[in-house]
């Protein structure tokens, strides 16, 4: 069991989105780091109804950037780093239409 939600690399969507917990990721461009001031972090360009990213509070354009204070990277980074939490789950640091929030991530239910 890991971070309750599966990564794979979609073969249907560009080659840089993958899934996790029901969002799609995508590392951020240059434009994106740009606008919004960050160097790293994983924007979701989708979130699936009914999935943990959605129970969790996670929408669409969300900038993720951080799990506790280690910073996210790639998508893999953000499963490793949500699976070492362990159950009691951890803290996403994200941006929000500019906003810098945190949302608490339960690994498993």
């Amino acid at each position: 069991p890991s971070a309750g939600g599966f990564v794979f690399v979609s073969p249907f969507a560009s080659s840089a989105a993958s899934f996790f917990a029901g969002a799609q990721l995508v590392p951020l461009d240059a434009n994106w780091k740009e606008m919004v001031g960050v160097d790293r972090g994983l924007l979701v360009s989708r979130v699936a109804p009914g999935s943990p990213a959605e129970s969790t509070g996670l929408k669409t354009t969300d900038i993720i950037v951080a799990v506790g204070d280690a910073d996210v990277t790639t998508t893999g980074s953000l499963w490793r780093l949500l699976d070492a939490a362990g159950p009691n789950g951890a803290t996403l640091k994200v941006i929000r239409a500019k906003q810098r929030i945190t949302i608490p991530y339960k690994t498993r239910p």
